[in-house]
């Protein structure tokens, strides 16, 4: 049962489409902070994320609505309804809603009630290829324009994505706060523990353009003709794949995992991995260098958009100037042939997940963010 309201600033509903795992720490974090919160989650996105345990608030923890994916209209209009009914009886000071584009919220959204409205643009700038389409071209891109007007501040994951979040709203004047994305995986982690694997290099998440396998093929097939036994796996699904499918067809020097995995799988190849490399063409924030963060794992990266932010060179990871394959070919050599330098890379991600990354520090700056809104509402 939900309770009665608190002092203000502390009855936060956090809606989250997607972005399970993300989301749920936030929420568990803040709430052990003494906030009373309110999650709205999609039923397929925790349990691709999380597992089934993710289905029911825990004893507590943050109280859980789910929404669910539906073709059929009346469905959507129900859990519309449903959605504002559970939000009002709920009475939070704050909405916090993570920008992703669904139907339910899109119908939902006019009719939550009027406070202040945090909200955390993960990508303020969609990536090249299918993201791009996707935000221009359908009634996706329509959505995320409601959000946006009615946001009263928006949240971003790193200094260099406030110029972007400025851009993208066209020049207004709301505030623009900046907290870091927590680590993830660190509870399956603590759970079980796979081997790491020598030369074992991971490519891992939504595989589009702007990720930059075509970069990553290279490295492992001129690393290889040089002598030194790199593996490159490559785990996930989409566009990209097929340019570069041929060459990865070579067993020796490639594994293709072409699929979405489970949360037990993700955390098992990264604790496989000798090395998790971003060959990125572009970027904002990464959810693939959070997990390494979280599951203890040095990052190889070109240095593009806010990753300099989360892969702290010469501490979590190795940074190299985007487009200089020598570059990269080397960071990546010297963490797979030099055992002290990737063990300290393991131990500083584990050391910055429990410290300023950790979902303690994170609430408490979300919180903060808050209250600064509910003044100025005051």
């Amino acid at each position: 049962m939900l309770s009665s309201p608190s002092k203000p600033g502390q009855r936060v509903c956090l809606i989250a489409p997607h972005f399970a795992e993300y989301a749920l720490a936030l929420a568990q974090a803040m709430q052990a902070a003494g906030a009373e919160v309110l999650l709205v989650a999609s039923r397929e996105n925790l349990l691709a994320e999380i597992g089934p345990a993710a289905l029911v608030a825990a004893p507590g923890g943050p109280a859980l609505h789910l929404i669910h994916k539906s073709r059929n209209p009346l469905s959507l209009l129900w859990q519309a309804l449903r959605l504002v009914a559970v939000v009002r009886r709920f009475a939070p000071q704050v909405l916090h809603v993570q920008e992703d584009s669904k139907d339910v919220l899109a119908a939902a959204l006019p009719w939550l009630p009027k406070v202040p409205l945090l909200l955390t643009m993960h990508d303020p700038k969609p990536h090249s290829g299918d993201d791009t389409r996707v935000r221009t071209r359908t009634r996706h891109g329509v959505y995320i324009d409601q959000l946006r007007r009615r946001a009263d501040a928006v949240l971003v994951h790193g200094e260099r994505l406030v110029a972007d979040a400025r851009q993208v709203l066209g020049g207004s004047q709301l505030p623009v706060h900046v907290v870091p994305h927590g680590p993830l995986g660190q509870g399956l982690a603590a759970r079980q523990s796979s081997a790491q694997e020598a030369g074992r290099c991971l490519f891992f998440g939504r595989i589009e353009a702007y990720k930059g396998l075509k970069h990553f093929v290279e490295m492992v097939r001129r690393l290889r003709a040089q002598g030194v036994m790199v593996r490159g796996v490559v785990a996930g699904r989409g566009s990209d794949l097929e340019p570069n499918r041929d060459a990865l067809r070579d067993q020796d020097a490639f594994e293709l995992i072409e699929r979405f995995l489970s949360p037990e799988e993700v955390v098992r190849e990264f604790q496989r991995a000798r090395v998790v490399v971003m060959p990125y063409d572009n970027a904002t924030q990464s959810g693939v260098a959070a997990y390494a963060i979280g599951v203890g794992r040095g990052v190889v990266a070109y240095d593009v958009g806010a990753l300099r932010e989360m892969v702290e060179d010469g501490r979590t990871g190795l940074l190299v100037p985007h487009g200089d394959m020598p570059a990269l070919m080397a960071a990546v050599r010297r963490v797979v042939e030099d055992d002290g330098l990737a063990h300290y890379l393991q131990e500083q991600a584990r050391a910055r997940a429990e410290g300023e990354f950790s979902w303690a520090s994170i609430a408490t700056r979300t919180l903060a963010a808050y209250a600064s809104m509910t003044a100025t509402r005051g």
